[in-house]
């Protein structure tokens, strides 16, 4: 007798199991007769009647087995153990799983800014639209427009509305923004360098933003080009620096008169001009020994000594830099 007939095709005659022991468990079935156990159907373990040994069991019979013990075993009072064993290899308990998940092509119909959702249609299907689906993190509402193809994950194909758009291609082109910072090593009142985009525009540069982080620097922009653009930082007060403040030259006792040197709080470069006045009329202030870091102040008057006379003074000059400015940066484009 043959074994590789299906017993779904032939109901009436289907093959007996191999004998074994009855202390021995039936051996899992193959071949043809496996398909029954996918469909979540098994065949029943005990060999106490003919239809069980023949037949089918599904796996729900285990549970109205335990629920109904005597209706189940067609005898008043049945054992729990021979109730219990009806439902040992039904596959009852294994959890639902959903159904079966796709990645599909469509084309973006229409898009909601204030959900950003879109409605799509999914290519070659004849169905009506889908959606609203939402967008995935870190895509561009602006790609979002009628036309531009999307990649849809389904999570269900079987629900099309539990599904989101993982990606946006063959768009027209958007404006997108780059962002960045660039440290300017300054040896004078100004400076400027060429700062190169991470990501070169496509089509044109909308605008370019630099704010300086030091409050004596301003930064600029200019040059413009798909691939970068010139950064120019320039001290507030431009190329001169000014500088003033108060000294008091003593003048000796019998003296017509004194000179005292100046220190400017901050070396220039290049001193250009210091200009003196004394606070009394009768006295004359003079500068002398001009250097990048100071001068020497002197009065004189046709009166004597002692006294001492207080001198405003003010210097300009080409500042001395040596200073590293964080710039930061910002570019709109296409």
């Amino acid at each position: 007798m043959s074994f590789n007939r299906d017993p779904l095709a032939s109901p009436a005659h289907p093959p007996a199991p191999p004998s074994q022991p009855s202390h021995v468990a039936p051996d899992r079935w193959h071949g043809a007769r496996i398909r029954p156990r996918h469909q979540g159907v098994v065949h029943h373990p005990h060999a106490h009647t003919l239809e069980a040994l023949h037949g089918l069991h599904h796996p729900h019979h285990g549970a109205l087995a335990r629920a109904h013990p005597a209706a189940h075993s067609g005898r008043q009072g049945a054992h729990p153990a021979q109730v219990a064993a009806h439902g040992h290899h039904s596959r009852i308990h294994l959890a639902a799983r959903p159904g079966l998940q796709k990645i599909e092509v469509a084309s973006i119909q229409s898009y909601n800014a204030a959900a950003n959702t879109a409605q799509v249609r999914i290519l070659g299907a004849q169905a009506n639209l889908i959606g609203p689906l939402p967008l995935g993190e870190g895509l561009s509402p602006t790609l979002a427009v009628p036309g531009a193809t999307c990649l849809v994950v389904l999570l269900d194909e079987a629900n099309p509305a539990d599904a989101a758009i993982v990606a946006i291609y063959n768009a027209p082109p958007q404006p997108w923004s780059q962002a960045g910072s660039a440290a300017l090593n300054l040896a004078s009142y100004q400076i400027a360098q060429t700062v190169s985009f991470p990501a070169a525009f496509s089509t044109s540069v909308l605008a370019v933003t630099a704010t300086s982080r030091h409050p004596d620097f301003v930064a600029s922009v200019s040059g413009e080009t798909l691939t970068g653009f010139v950064l120019s930082l320039t001290r507030r007060e431009g190329a001169s620096q000014l500088q003033s403040g108060v000294l008091n030259v003593p003048v000796a006792a019998g003296a017509s008169s004194g000179s005292a040197p100046l220190v400017f709080p901050s070396a220039f470069a290049v001193a250009r001009s210091v200009s003196a006045s004394s606070s009394n009329g009768n006295w004359h202030a003079s500068v002398s020994g001009l250097s990048a870091g100071g001068c020497t102040l002197t009065v004189s008057s046709t009166a004597l000594g002692p006294v001492t006379i207080t001198v405003y003074w003010q210097a300009t000059g080409d500042p001395a830099v040596s200073l590293t400015v964080a710039v930061d940066w910002q570019a709109l484009g296409v």
